[in-house]
C-alpha cells in the first residue's frame, strides 16, 4: 500500500512538472506567433506606405515625349530630323546612351497625329543628387506653365529658379510660343548641363 502510494506521488509530480513544460512551451508559442504576425503586419504596412511614396513622387514628375523615333547613334536620329522638315523644331535627346527624337513634351499624354508618326513616351525626371536646390527643383518648373513664359511673374508662386533660366526662357522664345516645345528644349538644355538631372522611362 506504501509502494502503490508512493509511486501515485511521484507520478502526480512527474504529471505536474510535464504539464508546466507543455503549458510553458504553449505560451511561448503562440507569443512567437503572435509577434511574427505583428512583424508581417508592419512589413505589409511599411511596404504599402512605401509605394504610395513612390507613388506620389512619380506622379509629381510624370511628363509624355511626342517620340518619332530612337537610334543609337547621334547620327542616326540626326539623318531623322534632317529628312523631315516638320521636326524642325524637334531635339535629340540622349538617355543612357540612346538618342530619342522628341518634338514636343507634355504633362498629359499627347494623342495628336504627326508627321512623321509617333507616340507618347511616358518618363519622369529624377533630380534626387542635385547639389543645387535651384536644379533639383527643375521638374517641379517644367511642370508648372507659368515658369516656362518669356515673361512671368514672379510672384506668382515660383521659387529657387536656376540663374540662367529667365535668359533661356527669352532664347528659346524665338523657336516656338507653344509651352510643350518650350519644355522639351528646356529639359534638353538643362540635361545636358547637368548630370544629377535623370530621365527614367516608365513601363
Amino acid at each position: 500500500m506504501f509502494i502503490n502510494q508512493r509511486i501515485t506521488s511521484k507520478s502526480i509530480i512527474r504529471a505536474c512538472i510535464f504539464g508546466t513544460l507543455f503549458g510553458l512551451c504553449g505560451v511561448g508559442l503562440f507569443a512567437v506567433l503572435l509577434l511574427s504576425a505583428n512583424d508581417e503586419k508592419e512589413e505589409v504596412a511599411d511596404t504599402e506606405k512605401q509605394t504610395v511614396v513612390n507613388a506620389t513622387k512619380n506622379e509629381s514628375t510624370l511628363f509624355y515625349a511626342s517620340q518619332h523615333g530612337a537610334f543609337s547613334t547621334l547620327e542616326g536620329a540626326s539623318q531623322l530630323v534632317a529628312a523631315h522638315p516638320t521636326l524642325n523644331k524637334s531635339a535629340i535627346v540622349e538617355v543612357d546612351g540612346q538618342f530619342y527624337v522628341w518634338s514636343k513634351i507634355s504633362t498629359a499624354k499627347l494623342t495628336e497625329e504627326t508627321i512623321p508618326s509617333s507616340f507618347s513616351k511616358a518618363f519622369t525626371i529624377s533630380s534626387n543628387a542635385c547639389p543645387s536646390k535651384a536644379i533639383a527643383k527643375v521638374p517641379v518648373h517644367l511642370k508648372d506653365e507659368h515658369a516656362l513664359k518669356i515673361y512671368f511673374e514672379k510672384n506668382d508662386g515660383i521659387k529657387d529658379l536656376p540663374k540662367d533660366w529667365e535668359s533661356f526662357m527669352q532664347s528659346i522664345a524665338t523657336l516656338s510660343e507653344d509651352v510643350n516645345v518650350i519644355r522639351l528644349h528646356t529639359l534638353s538644355y538643362y540635361l545636358t548641363e547637368n548630370e544629377c538631372l535623370k530621365i527614367d522611362f516608365n513601363s
